[in-house]
This record gives structure tokens, sequence and C-alpha cells, in this order.
């Protein structure tokens, strides 16, 4: 059963072991786990990370930019970015409508500033 609300979040894979037990001590179930994801919920939560192994995802969180949000300050990729990590999925797992879903949604709402020299090269 899919959560009603999700997060994703992207951080270095060294991060990856401390993260996983941080999370299963608040609770969380881990559904999935890989070398370069990881899905996990609780209750109707979902939370998934990707982990920052590639040349590109390692530059994409470094240049990912500070901003306010719900959960507090967290340093957010850019839209670019996240559908470059969502065909990514789907290009993984042709199973993975939702991300086709989220890429769709992304463009139209950021239509006029998003940066397509760059979505070029994801789609490339």
């Amino acid at each position: 059963m899919r959560a009603t609300q999700d997060v994703d979040f992207l951080l270095d894979a060294v991060a990856a072991d401390t993260v996983h037990e941080a999370l299963l001590i608040l609770g969380y179930q881990c559904v999935y786990r890989s070398h370069d994801a990881a899905n996990n919920v609780r209750g109707t939560e979902g939370l998934d990370l990707l982990y920052a192994h590639r040349p590109l995802a390692r530059r994409l969180l470094a240049h990912a930019q500070p901003r306010e949000t719900p959960m507090g300050r967290l340093h957010v990729i850019s839209v670019e970015g996240l559908i470059g990590f969502k065909l990514q999925g789907f290009t993984d797992d042709a199973r993975r409508t939702r991300d086709l879903d989220d890429i769709r949604a992304l463009f139209k709402r950021h239509r006029s500033s998003l940066d397509l020299t760059e979505l070029r090269q994801y789609f490339a």
C-alpha cells in the first residue's frame, strides 16, 4: 500500500547505513533498500531516499540550495535535478509510472523557469 504523503531525499551514499538505522529507531519500516535507494513508511508517511554515488548526483547534492520547509531548513536540489531523478527511476523500472506523472506535473508547474538545456541532457 502506497503512503499518502511521500517525501524524497537525496543524500550522500556514505550516510546510508546511519540514516537507515535512525529511521528504524524512529519507527519507519524499510520496504525496499538497494545500493541506490530506499523506501520507508511509517503509517501514512512515505520517505524515499536516493543515495548519491554517481558524479551527476553528487553535483546536484553539492549545489542544492538551502530552503525553509515544513520539515525545517533543508538543502533542496533543482527542479531539473528532480526531473532527472524521476526520469532515471522510470528508466530503471518502467512500472514506476508515478514518476512520469510527477515529471508532467513538474513541467506544468515550472514550465516558464526550467533550464531546457540541462533537461535535454537528462533526456538524451
